[in-house]
């Protein structure tokens, strides 16, 4: 496992989330959160995360909706 920069790291998600068309991505990686990591996703999912105080959590959506 290895350690990318923030540069690195930000310009890779820009690319994915520029490319993604139908699909959907999720990126994880360390922060200075309180959770200790920030959470991205690009693309339409069900699983939407969610602020809630501070704190990301997911929750779903109703298939209804994504159709």
């Amino acid at each position: 496992m290895g350690s990318l920069s923030g540069r690195v790291r930000d310009e890779l998600w820009r690319t994915v989330s520029d490319s993604i068309g139908a699909g959907a991505a999720v990126l994880a990686y360390p922060d200075a959160t309180e959770q200790g990591y920030t959470l991205l996703t690009a693309g339409e999912r069900r699983r939407i995360p969610v602020d809630f105080d501070g704190l990301t959590l997911v929750a779903l959506r109703p298939e209804e909706a994504l159709m």
